[in-house]
């Protein structure tokens, strides 16, 4: 350490109260975003989830949750939404994160979707 001296017990003191402060400030905003992710969630849990791009159900959703939320808190700055889904009872748990080029939405999503497609295919 290139120090010219040591903290003193008062330094450490105030150090200490500081990085609770933030870890008492970046708590609270994951809670905040945490219930936020439930109110502007596209899907609710136990809805069936569409792929965008084949226009069909892959499964119902298990459980929302957001990327960031169990990761360094430091980046948890912004609001998302992944879901966990299941195409059938027993089958493996998919999610929506770790499929990045994929496109998920709703029953009505995939319709309008589907419906784009079809228009572009009349002559």
């Amino acid at each position: 350490m290139n120090l010219a001296r040591l903290l003193t017990d008062a330094e450490k003191a105030d150090l200490a109260a500081l990085t609770a402060a933030i870890d008492a400030a970046l708590a609270a905003r994951t809670a905040w975003l945490d219930a936020k992710m439930v109110d502007c969630a596209t899907l609710k849990v136990g809805e069936e989830i569409y792929d965008l791009e084949q226009c069909c159900c892959v499964g119902k959703v298990t459980e929302l949750y957001r990327y960031w939320q169990h990761q360094n808190p430091i980046f948890d700055t912004e609001l998302s939404v992944d879901y966990k889904f299941q195409l059938a009872p027993g089958e493996c748990i998919e999610n929506t994160s770790s499929q990045p080029g994929r496109a998920f939405g709703t029953k009505e999503q995939a319709y309008r979707r589907a419906s784009f497609m079809a228009g572009s295919l009349a002559p």
